[in-house]
């Protein structure tokens, strides 16, 4: 089943919303950073409310940045609204993991949740920051919605591994549009309660639909769009150039004495590149 986000809007109630699907995505990016199975989730979870988030937007990406106090003490993940997204995991914390553990610190703790919008290339990018404090992002997402855009909604996300491979990873996204009904909004609560803890909930379907369907038991709704979500990643070694030269000659001086270029990985797809001696003589030059 191809990985995607579906927008829906309910017919007779001011509610619309996302159901997002990526367990291939998902599968492949935590599998880039050799991730256990605890950073596994959380990544993972992230990667899924930014594919939503990204949907409110037309045209530019979204970035959801979480730094907090934890294991994971950053994050991010990018997003399109045409379904590309990549994320990564601070490599040190990755490595310090084990240590982190044994200091029995949680996976997330206190922290800042920062949104990034660049609607558009020669303007501004809209950020919205708050402080957060859960052990899990769908219900900072919530919460930053609410404090930063004054938009009232219920944000679920869930990530389930069987026998070390990532299986499943899923989400929904509600929004409650401002002249929503009290009833129409006892009812998608109501549904909501219904569902329980998302994960376990998630165990036991198979896809997308399967998800909607009770979400939004008793209403009518249409489906508005459709959106596959793949892995995209721009890196590249023009781009590792230019932040080379932005360090400076003196810098690149110092790397260009050591006689042996220099090794890099990018962040988000760990893919590797190798600036020889000459190359870095020519930023010079």
């Amino acid at each position: 089943m191809q990985d995607k986000v579906i927008r829906f809007i309910a017919r007779e109630a001011e509610l619309r919303g996302i159901i997002g699907w990526m367990p291939s995505t998902a599968a492949l990016i935590t599998k880039q950073h050799a991730l256990s199975e605890a950073m596994g989730e959380q990544l993972s979870d992230t990667l899924m409310c930014a594919s939503m988030l990204v949907q409110n937007i037309k045209s530019g990406a979204l970035s959801l940045r979480l730094e907090s106090q934890g294991i994971i003490g950053l994050m991010n993940v990018d997003a399109t609204p045409d379904g590309f997204i990549r994320g990564m995991i601070s490599k040190a914390n990755v490595e310090d993991e084990a240590v982190s553990r044994s200091l029995k610190l949680p996976m997330l703790g206190h922290g800042i949740l920062t949104i990034i919008k660049k609607l558009h290339p020669d303007k501004p990018a809209y950020q919205g920051v708050i402080e957060v404090e859960d052990t899990h992002v769908a219900p900072m997402v919530t919460a930053y919605l609410l404090q930063s855009e004054q938009i009232k909604s219920s944000t679920a996300a869930a990530t389930i591994y069987k026998n070390g491979q990532l299986e499943k990873s899923a989400g929904f996204f509600v929004e409650a549009l401002p002249k929503l009904k009290e009833e129409d909004l006892n009812k998608i609560e109501e549904n909501i309660r219904k569902i329980g803890n998302f994960k376990t909930f998630l165990e036991s379907v198979d896809s997308p639909e399967a998800i909607l369907e009770p979400l939004l038991n008793g209403m009518t709704y249409d489906v508005t769009r459709e959106v596959p979500v793949k892995f995209f990643c721009p890196c590249s070694e023009e781009k590792v150039m230019l932040a080379l030269r932005a360090a400076g000659n003196n810098e690149i001086r110092s790397m260009i004495a050591d006689g042996k270029g220099i090794e890099t990985f990018c962040d988000y797809c760990r893919k590797r590149y190798l600036i020889s001696v000459s190359l870095l003589n020519s930023l010079i030059s």
